[in-house]
């Protein structure tokens, strides 16, 4: 019986199966790297470890994980102050607006002096 080849489908299933720590996304068709943002081919598995193993890859997989290590979450606000950094939590994570932006000190300066309170770190 003569062997059929895989549609691309079915090889874009198969390698997001194969490789779930690299963080691939695909639409059906086309197979992406989420922190090269990069089309990757898929014709044959080769090219796939190919561009896992090439310098730009690890570099913007590494990039990824320091952006993604600065979010810092609020577990539970302390009895002693307001409900000011809970509500400034809420509202910088659905502003999309990173923590980190409040150790700019002109940023930090203008929420203290219109809301005249300290202003948590993170």
């Amino acid at each position: 019986m003569p062997r059929t080849s895989a549609s691309n489908k079915q090889l874009v299933a198969k390698y997001l199966r194969e490789f779930p720590a690299e963080l691939f996304r695909s639409d059906g068709d086309i197979l992406y790297r989420t922190a090269c943002d990069k089309r990757v081919s898929c014709s044959q598995r080769s090219q796939v470890t190919q561009h896992i193993a090439t310098g730009s890859h690890i570099e913007n997989k590494n990039r990824k994980k320091e952006r993604t290590s600065y979010q810092a979450f609020l577990t539970s606000p302390s009895s002693s102050k307001s409900t000011l950094s809970t509500d400034l939590c809420r509202a910088l994570v659905r502003a999309d607006i990173p923590f980190h932006k409040l150790k700019n000190p002109h940023f930090k300066g203008f929420l203290e002096t219109y809301i005249r309170k300290k202003m948590p770190d993170e």
